[in-house]
C-alpha cells in the first residue's frame, strides 16, 4: 500500500518560523490505534522515517508555500515485537549455563582415568 501526504501545513511546537528543526515522519495502521503511540504495542504495525533536518518556512520559498520534505526516504511498516523481560533473559542465561556445566561435568568425568600410585 502506498502512503500519500495531503497538502496540510503543520506547525512544529516550540520552533519559531524560519528556524532549523529536526523532524520525523511516522505512520501506523489505522486499525491498530488512533495515534502512533497507541499503535506502538505488540502486534501493532508502525513505521518511521529517518530524521530530517529542515528550515521551517524557508525564506527562499514564495510566501504561502510550505517547506518541502527534502531528504525523505521510503520506509515501510513493521510489526512491533515485544522485547523479552530481564527475568526471561536471566532464566535463559541460567539454563544455558547449567546445560554447559552439565556437559562439561560429563566430559570431565569420562576423561579422568584413575591409576594406582606406585609405592
Amino acid at each position: 500500500m502506498l502512503g500519500i501526504f495531503t497538502a496540510t501545513e503543520l506547525q512544529v511546537p516550540g520552533i519559531p518560523p524560519f528556524a532549523p528543526a529536526v523532524v520525523q515522519v511516522v505512520a501506523w495502521r489505522a486499525s491498530d490505534g488512533s495515534s502512533f503511540e497507541a499503535a506502538n504495542h505488540p502486534g501493532g504495525h508502525i513505521g518511521q522515517s529517518l530524521l530530517l533536518n529542515l528550515v521551517l518556512g524557508d525564506v527562499q520559498l514564495p510566501s504561502g508555500i510550505s517547506t518541502p520534505l527534502y531528504g525523505l526516504q521510503s520506509f515501510s511498516l513493521h510489526v512491533v515485537v515485544p522485547e523479552p523481560s530481564v527475568f526471561a533473559l536471566g532464566l535463559l542465561g541460567g539454563s544455558l549455563l547449567a546445560l554447559g556445566r552439565r556437559r562439561h561435568w560429563h566430559w570431565a568425568r569420562g576423561a579422568v582415568k584413575l591409576t594406582p600410585a606406585l609405592p
